[in-house]
């Protein structure tokens, strides 16, 4: 059993090419919910696709990031779930594109922010901290209707 206090089971997971992306994913959404119960650091739930082009380009490109990999490490919880083999945790998260990454408050598994579609690695680590689009580049539209609504707006 997984209790404050007590780390859940922990899989680096390959990037192409066989090597780990260093990031200590976390083996189960339970285990890392426990885990991060008894601290201050949100879940970083990342999504994935078996066939999804933009995880792998993620996977090959962001993932292997130094300042990506001391982030979630440090700041989060990260946990993986592919779609295919955890479609009942993915469809409760209400995720249905990926890849997502759903960031949830360690005390009460609320979700803080989610982002959806491929991100470049400062593109990515803005968005999981919740920081404004990094100067010059562009921020992952994390609610697509909010999005629609200003260009309607604006007149777009």
């Amino acid at each position: 059993p997984v209790g404050p206090g007590i780390t859940a089971p922990v899989t680096q997971t390959p990037a192409p090419g066989g090597g780990p992306t260093g990031i200590k994913f976390r083996d189960t959404l339970a285990g890392a919910k426990a885990e991060a119960a008894g601290g201050a650091r949100p879940v970083a739930v990342v999504v994935t696709g078996e066939a999804c082009p933009p995880c792998r380009r993620m996977e090959a490109e962001t993932y292997t990031a130094s300042p990506v990999i001391e982030a979630l490490n440090g700041e989060f919880v990260p946990v993986k779930l592919v779609a295919e083999q955890a479609a009942l945790e993915v469809a409760a998260l209400g995720v249905n594109q990926w890849p997502t990454t759903v960031i949830l408050d360690g005390k009460t598994g609320k979700e803080i922010r989610r982002v959806t579609g491929y991100c470049g690695p400062v593109e990515y680590l803005a968005a999981i901290r919740g920081d404004p689009a990094p100067r010059g580049g562009r921020r992952p539209v994390q609610n697509l209707a909010k999005a629609a609504g200003r260009l309607l707006r604006r007149g777009e």
